[in-house]
């Protein structure tokens, strides 16, 4: 049995840096056409002390097992990456180009998942749900990740301060 759960733990895992991939070879030519991080404007805070990082809080009342909480947060990445990229590709070459630095966050219930959206939203951030597929046990169209960002730090921090690691 335990074999079968690490080749699925593994195939999803493929799955998903797959897709990934497809992402970015999709979207390639936008990342070649804007500028060089370093010669992007400092109005946008794209500067040597700026960090961007991708935030993705898990819904901690549910108790997911790892494995799942790995795929949802595989696919929140992909997802907000995908975002970002449509909506700024100059900021989404900045992230990838500077470590690509992810933070895993525990969030108690959903409210507190809708709440942290709303605040994000306000200071302009790009924000992306995961949800349950109808085969999971949790039930249809369940939250169970969000993720905020790519966006500079300072910003998140302002959101996520009160929330503990994973």
């Amino acid at each position: 049995m335990s074999e079968v759960n690490a080749f699925l733990g593994g195939f999803i895992t493929g799955v998903c840096l797959f897709t990934l991939f497809v992402v970015i070879k999709r979207n390639w030519w936008r990342l070649r056409r804007s500028p060089r991080v370093a010669d992007a404007p400092t109005t946008r805070e794209f500067s040597a002390t700026t960090e961007y990082i991708l935030t993705l809080i898990v819904r901690a009342d549910m108790s997911l097992a790892n494995k799942k909480m790995a795929s949802h947060c595989s696919h929140a990445s992909v997802m907000a990456f995908d975002n970002l990229l449509s909506a700024d590709p100059q900021a989404a070459r900045f992230w990838l180009y500077t470590g690509q630095k992810k933070m895993i966050l525990a969030a108690d219930s959903v409210d507190v998942i809708n709440r942290m959206d709303d605040l994000a939203r306000r200071l302009g951030l790009k924000t992306t749900f995961v949800c349950d597929d109808r085969t999971d046990p949790v039930g249809p169209t369940t939250v169970t990740v969000l993720g905020i960002g790519p966006g500079p730090k300072n910003v998140i921090n302002r959101i996520t301060y009160n929330l503990l690691l994973v």
